[in-house]
């Protein structure tokens, strides 16, 4: 009457998976029964760690690359949102002991710190141990195999059967389990054009390919963009200024670099949040809306509660203009930007805006996947650019080190449009820039070294992954396509985290063997990335899992 759970990656995702299984089963078991219901885990992972994966690796990462959200918001156990920042205050002394360079680039502004990913990845590291020790505890018998990859999942009767490869001895066994999570994390296409477009990521190799004198052209103004920047500045100095922010320093030769993106809009920069209490942009007000508007619900009805809460909190008229189509003058815009989060807008320091929108968060991704299809097509095309503009706020200190760059002239901002093209031109070995400057004329610019900062795309098909393309050739997992609104991304029943499948008559049903959480559902799962919304994911997966224990019972 046994029952099988294999956990495919172990970064965030298969952090918060355990994590959260632990939490549901040590509520409702004692160690006699689940040895008696012979619950098995087993846990598979590329990389020679478990925890950080990819992103909060000191592999890929460098010193100064820090969280861009606040530690209060990365913590992965739900009923404790401080559990991370309490777990560093815990720590310090160890971590100065054994990083003793990183806590130097921690960041703190009002109630919000910001830590080195490297850090964070250690609270991974620290977490995925001490939760397998835990559920060891109450009886689960669990394992644990790094630089382990599942190449292939088939379904064999009621089983699943998993092709599995320990890379380094090459040697390829098969497992059998009931039940398995696709938690497996960021990965980087790679096809004939992208060959040629670098990656962020490592940092180190960056820095180590890119020539000093070179002029470097960026593709993206977000958050990813910025981190390469501070990569690629990393032999030069950003000094303290008199005025509280930085100047930059140089070291000769330096490299000049252009972000291109289609609006040209850089991240808002985080302030505190104040005391307001939203009115209209409140849980209880949405789903009334929804009951209300049916299939009919559309991106204006959202829009209003929020409109509602910002006239109503700045007692004013919202200029959604100026919002919607900031100027170009780069650098006065993140001046301005600074100012807010510095000062604030409100009468405690705070700002509004931000107040009334994070209020909503844990609410978001209920939000979007209740827009009909036809809405959510129109704001992929027209407003994810602006919306994590917003959402996804960079720290002062790195807002700082950008307006220092900006100011030298070595970084321009460049809107491209929605009409361009980017063409590799294999004979002269580089890139050519053709777009439409905000006059209407054409211009065309060539760059021998692009780098590609948008973050991973969300088409599925692009994960090069022998396991990936295994379950899309078998249809066990599907690309989103309804009707005219395609994400790319794993499709999946957003209840369960089951990804649909193709029935035996071609219509799509959920796999109930597979689940999947993380950065493949991002097409749906609107924040699948932050963990807030993998700790909200695989919560679900993790009640899902005990449900189907307790009824082998």
């Amino acid at each position: 009457m046994g029952f099988h759970f294999a956990i495919i990656g172990a970064g965030l995702t298969g952090t918060a998976m355990i994590v959260q299984l632990f939490e549901i089963l040590k509520k409702h078991t004692d160690a006699t029964w689940l040895t008696e219901s012979e619950f098995k885990i087993s846990i598979f992972e590329r990389e020679p760690d478990f925890g950080p994966g990819f992103p909060h690796s000191p592999k890929n990462v460098m010193p100064f690359h820090i969280t861009n959200m606040c530690a209060e918001e990365m913590s992965i156990h739900p009923e404790n949102p401080y559990h991370f920042q309490d777990w560093v205050t815990k720590n310090r002394p160890t971590l100065e002991f054994r990083f003793p360079d990183l806590l130097g680039y921690e960041y703190a502004w009002g109630k919000c710190s910001h830590y080195p990913r490297t850090i964070f990845g250690e609270y991974l590291k620290e977490t995925f141990q001490n939760t397998i020790s835990e559920l060891r505890k109450i009886g689960v018998a669990i394992t644990a195999s790094s630089q382990t990859e599942v190449l292939d999942i088939k379904v064999k009767t009621d089983k699943l059967r998993l092709t599995v490869k320990y890379l380094p001895s090459g040697e390829i066994k098969k497992v059998t389990a009931d039940r398995a999570i696709l938690a497996t994390g960021h990965w980087h296409h790679r096809d004939e054009k992208s060959q040629h477009l670098l990656s962020p990521w490592p940092a180190k190799k960056l820095d180590q390919i890119v020539p000093k004198k070179a002029t470097v052209a960026i593709i993206g103004s977000s958050l990813s963009a910025i981190e390469v920047l501070l990569t690629l500045t990393a032999g030069s100095r950003f000094i303290q200024s008199k005025s509280g922010g930085f100047e930059f320093e140089p070291v000769l030769p330096n490299r000049r670099f252009v972000l291109y993106s289609r609006r040209g809009l850089l991240p808002k920069v985080r302030g505190k949040t104040g005391a307001y209490q939203n009115q209209f942009l409140t849980a209880t007000r949405f789903n009334q809306l929804r009951y209300e508007k049916g299939e009919k619900l559309s991106l204006f009805d959202i829009f209003s509660l929020l409109n509602a809460d910002l006239e109503n909190a700045y007692v004013r008229k919202m200029d959604w203009q100026r919002i919607l189509k900031p100027s170009d003058e780069f650098t006065k815009n993140l001046e301005k930007y600074l100012k807010d989060a510095i000062n604030g807008d409100g009468a405690d320091g705070e700002i509004i805006w931000q107040t009334v929108l994070y209020q909503f968060f844990d609410h978001i991704r209920d939000a979007y996947l209740s827009l009909p299809n036809k809405a959510r097509y129109d704001f992929e095309k027209h407003y994810t650019s602006l919306f994590f503009t917003h959402a996804a706020t960079q720290p002062i200190v790195n807002a700082q080190k950008l307006l220092a760059l900006l100011k030298t002239g070595l970084v321009s901002v460049k809107k491209l449009g929605h009409d361009y093209h980017l063409e590799w031109n294999k004979k002269d070995g580089c890139w050519i820039f053709d777009y439409k400057n905000q006059f209407g004329d054409r211009v065309v610019t060539i760059y021998k070294y692009v780098v590609d900062a948008r973050g991973q795309t969300k088409r599925i098909d692009k994960d090069p992954s022998p396991l990936t393309q295994n379950l899309i050739r078998r249809q066990l997992i599907m690309n989103q396509h309804v009707g005219k609104y395609n994400t790319g991304s794993v499709w999946i029943d957003p209840g369960t985290h089951h990804p649909m499948k193709k029935s035996a008559s071609n219509k799509p049903i959920p796999n109930k063997r597979l689940y999947a959480v993380g950065a493949m559902t991002r097409g749906q799962i609107i924040n699948a990335s932050m963990a807030r919304g993998i700790v909200a994911s695989t919560a679900r997966v993790a009640t899902d899992i005990a449900k189907s224990i307790i009824g082998r019972l």
